[in-house]
């Protein structure tokens, strides 16, 4: 987990300390996903409206050459309405986000040479919050990693009212982790804490807070939303690794993963125990 400047203190709104995160799922880079279909629309809160929290660390974090390794992607395999988000376009470590509309890329965001993802030895929380009805085109999509707001460099083109995120909450769509379904291509690393917030503009001291200069995990105790998920990997769940533990029913199927015996992906690194 990282430092943080003694002028990014703050103290979260419900500190829940000693939370402990009992497992991370392991991606493979070659097999591993976890995919759903997105519900009509009927079965969903607010398409403009959503927080999405997880925890990662990286596995290849290769210092040379062109490597992708997607978070989510979802909406269409081909033309438009697709929706690629991960690390490793262009350059080696970086982030980016592209959602496809047909003719251009709204929202097209690179983190250029301002940031990149390397260390192979950290977790790192990440939480995206979507919500159109911000009246400041560039609050409508806010980035904080460990507790900290971040922007991109690189933001390109305006999110209008009525916009959608193909890979989250689109109605009737494919909504995949870890796995691009354009290019066939799988995330490498360790995942763990996804909690996807249908219906609500969170911010980051409800997933997290600092204790002594360092971002960690709390509890989250909020409501879900029609199409919201809580995904903690545990193999012993009624459903497995994907498993929804939000109470709603929205189960993923993982694909590519060895949940128990030698070489389980299924691993006690987490956030709390690194």
């Amino acid at each position: 987990m990282s430092l943080v400047s003694a002028a990014s203190l703050f103290t979260a709104k419900n500190s829940r300390s000693a939370y402990e995160i009992e497992q991370s799922l392991r991606f493979n880079g070659t097999s591993g996903k976890l995919t759903r279909t997105n519900p009509s629309s009927s079965g969903i809160t607010n398409a403009y409206k959503w927080s999405y929290s997880f925890w990662l660390k990286h596995s290849d974090v290769s210092s040379t050459g062109t490597i992708e390794q997607p978070l989510l992607s979802g909406g269409n395999t081909s033309g438009a309405g697709r929706t690629y988000l991960g690390w490793g376009y262009i350059n080696d470590g970086r982030f980016w986000l592209g959602n496809y509309n047909g003719t251009n890329y709204t929202p097209n965001i690179d983190s250029g040479s301002a940031r990149r993802w390397r260390d192979p030895s950290a977790w790192e929380h990440f939480l995206m919050v979507y919500d159109t009805s911000e009246s400041t085109n560039t609050d409508r999509l806010k980035f904080f990693t460990n507790g900290v707001r971040w922007e991109p460099a690189s933001f390109v083109n305006t999110i209008g009212s009525t916009q959608l995120i193909y890979a989250v909450n689109y109605a009737s769509k494919a909504s995949n982790i870890g796995f691009d379904n354009i290019l066939t291509k799988y995330f490498d690393g360790y995942m763990a804490e996804v909690h996807f917030v249908d219906g609500q503009a969170l911010d980051q001291y409800d997933f997290g807070e600092f204790n002594n200069g360092v971002w960690r995990p709390i509890n989250y105790t909020g409501t879900y939303g029609l199409n919201g998920h809580y995904l903690k990997f545990d193999p012993s769940a009624t459903n497995g690794i994907g498993h929804d533990h939000s109470g709603n029913g929205n189960n993923f199927t993982p694909t590519g993963f060895t949940t128990s015996g030698t070489g389980t992906d299924v691993m006690s690194d987490t956030p709390t125990t690194n």
